[in-house]
């Protein structure tokens, strides 16, 4: 009896945190009371420029806009459906509006740095920019 009470707990958590993610290029980015940004999915608010992490995806959606990269949106949702849903809630969310689904995280796709050797500890001989704009590399 109590291995399927905690099969059944086990089984609804992992439903309750089906987060899923929206991916593109941004084709709108703007402020007013707030952050608002659409990688194809409609005009969505991201979040009030007076919390901390808005400064912080306004630079990373700034360097994905002037380097032609995508974006990856998260949110945190109740929902069943969960990983990429390009085709699927992403295209039911709305344009001009605030999203039911809170955002969490936003990255730049495809972006990542390397170190590849160590001088010695305290400097880094060489980096490796994978996959990005020389307009990046100028910054990194």
């Amino acid at each position: 009896m109590e291995s399927i009470i905690v099969l059944t707990i086990l089984i609804f958590s992992a439903c309750a945190n089906a987060n899923y993610f929206c991916s593109g290029k941004v084709s709108h980015l703007g402020s007013s009371d707030g952050l608002y940004m659409s990688n194809g999915f409609g005009v969505h608010y991201l979040c009030s420029m007076t919390e901390p992490r808005c400064n912080a995806w306004l630079s990373l959606l700034l360097t994905a806009k002037m380097s032609d990269r995508s974006v990856v949106v998260y949110y945190s949702s109740s929902s069943l459906e969960g990983g990429d849903q390009n085709h699927g809630l992403c295209t039911s969310i709305g344009s001009w509006v605030r999203p039911a689904d809170p955002i969490y995280y936003v990255q730049i796709q495809g972006i990542t740095k390397r170190i590849l050797s160590y001088r010695n500890y305290d400097e880094i001989k060489q980096y490796e920019i994978k996959n990005t704009n020389p307009v990046l590399n100028s910054y990194m």
